[in-house]
């Protein structure tokens, strides 16, 4: 019976390692189709426009603009502090929020060539983030105008983003595998998905500041997210983020990294009965 027993345990342990060997080894031989995927949805999506993807950055400027001039009359505060605080807040959420919406949907709206081929579930998400990067180096076009504009000229400072943009990557892309993984198992947590992100956006200082906040501090203080983007946003801003805001961020990060690789090992090789 202990020898039964043993061997189980065995078999699983086994497979959790085999199921994540085969994944991530799909992922790396298949990178350039990845790569090549996120590249042509964008470049799709924006097909026989006159810009093309510059669309992406006057979309965004337009949003950005008149969110600017929206929370400056509300708050009060000069235009050289709000504006690069929404700008940040903006491109950072918007990258965060898009991948982990498009995970909640990628395997099932990829069902066929998951069933028929070989492939990668961490690959899926790694073509979302490559074009979600792709979309926020467009973005990125409109904080440099504000860089030189109000001149926010790099300093020591902007050394931390050196960590903070790998935590926050690895956190958005460990929380994207999870989505992709329980999605096509529990479907309500498609449409679950937008909508907490949705609500996530308002309780996040995304465009507000936390100081601002004259009651309720704990939607700020206690919002892993806000720590999330503010490792990213302060270091920008010429200021070095604060050691809660770190170890909110990487308490975060390695919760999910673990839950995502568990998750990858566990059930892989279930998911193909799911979607």
């Amino acid at each position: 019976m202990a020898d039964a027993v043993s061997q189980c345990h065995a078999g699983g342990h086994g497979r959790f390692l085999r199921n994540l060997r085969i994944d991530f080894a799909s992922a790396f031989h298949q990178s350039p189709f990845w790569s090549y995927q996120a590249y042509q949805k964008v470049r799709l999506q924006y097909a026989h426009s006159l810009i093309g993807p510059l669309w992406v950055t006057l979309t965004m400027a337009i949003q950005l603009i008149a969110l600017t001039f929206l929370f400056t009359g509300l708050s009060g505060a000069d235009l050289s502090v709000v504006a690069p605080w929404i700008a940040i807040g903006v491109i950072a959420w918007t990258f965060f929020s898009n991948s982990l919406n498009e995970a909640a949907s990628v395997l099932l709206s990829n069902r066929g060539y998951f069933m028929e081929a070989e492939t990668s579930i961490a690959g899926f998400v790694i073509s979302i983030l490559i074009k979600n990067t792709i979309i926020a180096a467009h973005h990125l076009i409109l904080f440099a105008g504000l860089v030189v504009w109000f001149r926010l000229w790099p300093d020591t400072n902007w050394l931390w983003l050196l960590a903070s943009i790998p935590v926050f990557f690895l956190t958005t892309a460990s929380l994207a595998l999870i989505l992709a993984i329980l999605t096509p198992r529990f479907r309500d947590l498609r449409p679950l998905t937008g909508n907490l992100l949705m609500v996530g956006f308002f309780l996040t200082p995304v465009m507000w500041r936390p100081q601002s906040l004259i009651k309720n501090e704990f939607i700020a203080t206690f919002n892993p997210l806000t720590h999330l983007l503010a490792i990213v946003r302060e270091p920008l801003l010429g200021h070095p983020p604060d050691q809660l805001a770190w170890v909110m961020a990487i308490c975060l990060c390695l919760l999910s990294t673990g839950l995502a690789i568990f998750l990858l090992g566990a059930v892989r090789h279930r998911v193909t009965l799911w979607v």
